[in-house]
């Protein structure tokens, strides 16, 4: 059984349980996807006891999740550029619902005076942007006017280049990334 988990800061976790032949009266097993963030709580199995119930497995998890103290912006990207099998719609849906919250919390969180935590930033945004998100709401004209900068240095600093094909005939034409993008959004950007 695969279960999908999301805590305060809208992150997803993800765990795969095998049960056992003898449950209820054996623990199942979890097995943790980290998704590059290990978690804080290493303890990932249940505490001995006579019997099991699906609902102690459950909140094992959720104590398990809710303990933990690692926190990554990476591995919300992660998560939404490689979902698990079985999990693409869900992971999509639930970033494309929940990322303008997330982008939220961010700027409450992180100094966005910082290099670092401002591309991470815009980083989460381009994803959720990419998966059909709205976020532009959130930000402010100052911030728009950032983000279409950090759009053009990455456009101009980005080393490779996706084909773009307009028919199986024509020539390939070479593009950027965010070229790419963009002439997909705007059709007078060519």
């Amino acid at each position: 059984m695969r279960v999908a988990v999301t805590d305060q800061s809208h992150s997803l976790f993800f765990f795969d349980l095998k049960f056992p032949t003898s449950y209820p009266y054996e623990a199942p097993r979890l097995f943790y996807h980290q998704y590059g963030l290990p978690l804080s709580t290493p303890e990932t199995q249940l505490k001995p006891k006579l019997c099991y119930s699906i609902l102690d497995v459950f909140l094992h998890i959720e104590e398990i999740v809710l303990e933990n103290t690692n926190k990554s912006c990476q591995q919300m990207l992660d998560v939404l550029k490689r979902p698990l099998a079985g999990f693409e719609d869900f992971v999509k849906g639930h970033f494309r619902k929940k990322g303008a919250l997330i982008l939220r919390n961010m700027m409450e969180e992180m100094d966005m005076e910082k290099e670092r935590d401002k591309n991470m930033f815009w980083k989460m945004y381009i994803a959720f942007e990419s998966n059909k998100g709205h976020c532009e709401h959130i930000l402010n004209s100052d911030l728009k006017e950032e983000l279409k900068k950090y759009k053009e240095k990455e456009c101009s600093s980005s080393s490779y280049y996706y084909p773009t094909i307009t028919s199986r005939f024509d020539e390939v034409k070479k593009t950027s990334k965010y070229e790419n993008i963009l002439s997909k959004f705007l059709p007078f950007y060519d």
